[in-house]
């Protein structure tokens, strides 16, 4: 029962991950790829499976997981997010290998259930979010030099997360809805809840010594563009974006950043270098919001993807005694690999679910890199 939950904890935060993949924040956080006309395939045929490599790690439906493609699959898991490697600590390989069967199952279901996405339809689809967040190919290049895995590797997966998608939107959600009297009644019940504090824009260009930063901040006081100076120094994820963090208030950042981004004016950005326990950082703020309490209006999309999300939960929650499949994992490869699994039982709805969930940071705060 304990292994059941755990994998339904696992389906659930993967449906929220994969439906944050097809958004412009996820490819805002360093999620990019470049798209390619030869690539194109009109015909929507079966994922390729390539042959990997390495020990045996899991089995399901009769068909294993390579240590290879793992490792692949590990890699593209946090090369998609922009996410460093000191972020893996946040999601060990262990675990992840736990969400990636959930994955290969809800997929396999899927198909089963004749749903489908041609790969031309995936890089169009990415095309666009790509466009939208401002990247060139030079950057995705950039960005896919020296990963472990290839361009065919990584198109193959984003396909399968969007059959994953749109077999959950159309089939398992399809009569979920949030009508506007409930968006209404969680409004007036949790007004403190539309409280939102002070709020800052800031981009920042992170780097490893104080006088890399030093060298920055002389080049921006020459008139140098910082959108443009991030892109080419940064050693943070989101270089990608010109270093753009977004909007955030008090408490998501390191206390260091927080309290040098707060106390620059619009336009500003800090004339010395601000060092963190992830480097030397040069800040610049580019709006401020003070505090104020949402409007119905202002909430309601919020309110409801909120109360959608917790129907979807529940709905998941009621069904999850219906179809069971054993993912059989062979213990002895897992074992030379350190990897402490048992048996799982799966439980999966009659009209079939899930995807990959996302590492959470502990106590709420936002670690600056992430941006």
């Amino acid at each position: 029962m304990k292994n059941m939950t755990v994998v339904w904890i696992v389906i659930i935060g993967i449906i929220i991950a994969v439906a944050a993949f097809l958004t412009y924040n996820y490819f805002y956080c360093g999620s990019y790829i470049c798209f390619m006309d030869e690539y194109s395939n009109e015909i929507k045929t079966p994922i390729e499976q390539d042959v990997f490599s390495g020990e045996v790690v899991a089995v399901y439906n009769g068909k294993e997981i390579a240590s290879e493609e793992l490792d692949k699959s590990y890699d593209l898991f946090f090369f998609f997010r922009g996410l460093p490697e000191n972020y893996k600590a946040l999601l060990t390989k262990t675990s992840f290998l736990n969400q990636m069967l959930a994955e290969r199952l809800s997929y396999d279901k899927a198909v089963e259930a004749g749903y489908d996405v041609s790969t031309k339809e995936a890089e169009n689809n990415l095309n666009e979010m790509l466009e939208l967040s401002g990247v060139t190919q030079e950057m995705f290049n950039e960005q896919m030099s020296g990963q472990s895995f290839d361009y065919n590797f990584l198109i193959n997966e984003y396909r399968r997360q969007l059959i994953i998608t749109k077999y959950i939107n159309e089939s398992l959600f399809s009569e979920i809805i949030v009508s506007d009297s409930e968006i209404e009644n969680f409004y007036n019940e949790n007004k403190n809840m539309m409280e939102v504090p002070e709020q800052i824009k800031a981009s920042h260009i992170l780097l490893e010594t104080e006088d890399e930063a030093k060298d920055i901040i002389s080049k921006l006081d020459a008139g140098d563009d910082f959108a443009t100076l991030a892109g080419e120094f940064s050693t943070g994820p989101t270089s990608v974006s010109g270093g753009d963090l977004g909007y955030f208030g008090r408490g998501m950042m390191v206390k260091e950043f927080e309290d040098a981004a707060f106390n620059l004016e619009i336009g500003e950005y800090t004339k010395e270098p601000v060092q963190t326990q992830f480097g030397y950082h040069v800040i610049l703020v580019e709006d401020k919001q003070a505090a104020k309490t949402l409007s119905l209006e202002e909430a309601r999309e919020n309110i409801r993807n909120q109360l959608l999300t917790e129907k979807q939960t529940e709905f998941l929650e009621t069904v999850g005694d219906s179809n069971k499949f054993e993912l059989n994992l062979k213990q002895k490869e897992i074992e030379e690999k350190n990897m402490d699994f048992d048996l799982i039982a799966v439980n999966l709805p009659r009209r079939q679910n899930d995807s990959a969930t996302d590492p959470g940071l502990s106590g709420g705060q936002t670690m600056v890199e992430a941006g």
